[in-house]
């Protein structure tokens, strides 16, 4: 009977405890989910923070509920759409940014589409950019300047591509020949590069509507690659820059700094030179 007794209540015992304890595990569960939610959403507000502040979000002529609560869910900032817990989405074209693009942009690692064209934004493009799985990246039409990132070629899966009229300088890394996904616009037309055009680009085999790398300072031949594109876009442009055609100039070899010769020491000649001694020679004795 004892025995029995037990294990009636040993029964009602397991009946009420194992519940529980598949009550504390999913609560804890869902308290991870929204934690790892939480922080989410403030790395996004993070980010989206620096943006704001470096870029002059204070004179943007858009900026509905900036600053505010969390930028998700979509629609709750101008510009900004998110998926579940994860911004994908700015458009901020045309709103009177003035200043810089935060490299932090890089964190933003569910991004798919950037556009701050039509602004006044300046300084370089972060390359932090190259990693994110970017389909729309346009910053043109602003005043950026320095080189262009040779990761930006890491962009695989870029369909729309627009750095133009901008203020970018220097040659244009054969790297960006990778973005062989893009296919509907590739712009880097009215900027300041120089050297010459890279053969990689004709690897866009995908590109229907424009090709744009006019107004630059480009030297040489355009390569049969990039010249092949003609055909196969509805707008080409390349011819019109400065030196297209004319051989690009040979690049000074930086010579070794050289070392000045070692001169000997100099001999001195005004010291005196003593007089011989004599010793005196010791005489025999007898």
């Amino acid at each position: 009977a004892e025995m029995k007794m037990f294990g009636y209540g040993f029964w009602v015992l397991w009946t009420l405890v194992v519940p529980f304890v598949s009550s504390v595990q999913e609560h804890v569960q869902i308290e991870r989910k929204k934690s790892t939610i939480h922080r989410k959403l403030t790395t996004d507000f993070d980010i989206l923070s620096q943006l704001y502040t470096d870029a002059g979000g204070s004179g943007w002529t858009s900026k509905l509920n900036w600053m505010t609560g969390t930028p998700c869910p979509s629609g709750a900032w101008y510009g900004i759409s998110c998926t579940s817990d994860a911004v994908v989405k700015f458009d901020l074209a045309g709103i009177s940014m003035i200043g810089t693009l935060p490299s932090q942009l890089g964190l933003l690692s569910a991004l798919t589409f950037a556009d701050s064209r039509r602004n006044s934004l300046t300084g370089l493009i972060p390359s932090e950019v190259g990693i994110l799985s970017l389909i729309h990246f346009r910053i043109g039409e602003n005043s950026h300047s320095g080189l262009i990132p040779s990761e930006l070629g890491m962009l695989s899966q870029t369909t729309i591509f627009g750095i133009y009229t901008n203020d970018l300088t220097g040659t244009l890394p054969s790297e960006i020949g990778q973005i062989t996904s893009v296919s509907t616009t590739f712009r880097l037309n009215a900027n300041l590069l120089t050297g010459s055009i890279p053969s990689q680009l004709g690897m866009f085999s995908l590109l229907a509507n424009g090709f744009r790398i006019s107004e630059n300072n480009f030297c040489g031949d355009v390569p049969s690659q990039v010249a092949a594109l003609s055909s196969q876009v509805t707008t080409y442009s390349v011819i019109a820059s400065t030196g297209i055609g004319t051989a690009c100039p040979t690049p000074t070899p930086t010579l070794a700094p050289t070392q000045p010769s070692p001169q000997p020491t100099p001999v001195p000649t005004d010291i005196p030179i003593p007089s011989p001694t004599k010793v005196p020679i010791p005489q025999p004795t007898s």
